[in-house]
């Protein structure tokens, strides 16, 4: 019943209940329902519930599991949230999950190079700049950004395409939350280990966001 949103409405709703469950994570990985929740997406892409619900299960499923994190990587759950994040870039709800999708993948170190490489730094910075007033997804696009960053080789790609401004002005718009400033502050410290990206974070007014934080 691949066509019917209904039933990919409750499918994908079943699966992230399930994936809430600690036990659960790997087995469903294990089974598939990651590649089900992906396929139910892309059939949908148009609806807001099942992009909800898909994002929400893979978010579950990538959630304090590390045997899980590169697989889900391989298997393309993070094409798929960006995906849906593009597709409902209005939605906070989807930004949410989306971001978190990502955070949790980024904190596996073979996944970094390749999550850069495949856009997800583009996906959580125009999330932040769409939802800049949401808290839950300035603190996930940092920690995404921040955990890209660790990796060396991704340093210099994600200051050239801007992640500095946009980790800075979640700081200026969440001035009172301290994960944001946590997260800000950390992508910027590893965008700062570069040599190449001393100067222009300077001339960017780097130093002065973090004096302020």
């Amino acid at each position: 019943h691949a066509g019917d949103v209904e039933v990919a409405r409750a499918a994908c709703g079943t699966l992230q209940s399930l994936a809430c469950a600690a036990d659960n994570k790997v087995p469903l990985v294990r089974d598939g329902a990651h590649t089900a929740v992906m396929a139910a997406a892309r059939d949908h892409v148009g609806n807001v519930d099942v992009a909800r619900a898909a994002c929400g299960a893979l978010w579950n499923l990538a959630c304090d599991s590390v045997d899980n994190k590169v697989p889900l990587l391989r298997a393309g759950a993070h094409t798929a949230v960006m995906a849906a994040v593009r597709a409902h870039a209005g939605d906070v709800e989807v930004a949410r999950a989306a971001c978190g999708v990502l955070r949790n993948l980024a904190n596996a170190d073979g996944n970094k190079v390749p999550m850069f490489r495949d856009g997800a730094h583009i996906a959580v910075m125009a999330a932040a700049r769409a939802h800049t007033g949401d808290v839950k997804v300035a603190r996930a696009a940092c920690i995404v950004l921040q955990n890209l960053a660790f990796a060396v080789d991704n340093r210099v790609p994600l200051f050239r395409d801007g992640a500095h401004i946009v980790v800075m002005a979640a700081a200026r718009a969440h001035a009172g939350d301290v994960e944001v400033a946590r997260a800000a502050c950390g992508a910027l410290l590893n965008l700062a280990a570069a040599a190449e990206n001393k100067v222009p974070l300077a001339r960017d007014g780097v130093h002065t966001a973090v004096m302020a934080v």
